[in-house]
């Protein structure tokens, strides 16, 4: 039988603008959440039985990932895909990127969207979310 989980809009709000960070990359803290959640209290976990709590540094490790895979996905062809370039390849891609793809570390710009915007994308919904 599948666990059943109940996620409030707050709970979301709060990992995607954790009060511990000044500028969170709350665009990837979503694609994060939708890909590795749900929350539990309040936090992400992994490893055997979800026994380590993904900390601030790791989550945003992750983001940077997503990021770095963006700008990636935007440059290769549509057959192609960037798991078949080698760590230098990646690199020399996302140095040549256009400037309007990415900021000073090498980061995609994506739009980072605010609490309110977050709000509306949910505002759909009830208030609290099922998932199986």
């Amino acid at each position: 039988m599948t666990k059943a989980f109940r996620v409030s809009l707050e709970e979301i709000l709060e990992f995607v603008f954790p009060n511990t960070l000044q500028h969170p990359m709350s665009a990837a803290r979503l694609v994060i959440y939708g890909m590795y959640g749900p929350l539990e209290n309040g936090t992400l976990r992994s490893g055997r039985l979800g026994r380590h709590v993904l900390s601030n540094w790791e989550i945003d490790s992750m983001c940077g990932q997503i990021d770095r895979e963006d700008i990636l996905n935007i440059y290769l062809h549509k057959n192609q895909t960037f798991y078949t370039l080698s760590r230098s390849e990646q690199d020399a891609l996302i140095n040549q990127a256009d400037t309007a793809f990415k900021c000073g570390k090498g980061h995609a710009m994506l739009p980072q969207p605010t609490k309110d915007e977050v709000v509306n994308l949910f505002s759909v919904l009830h208030t609290i979310l099922y998932l199986p």
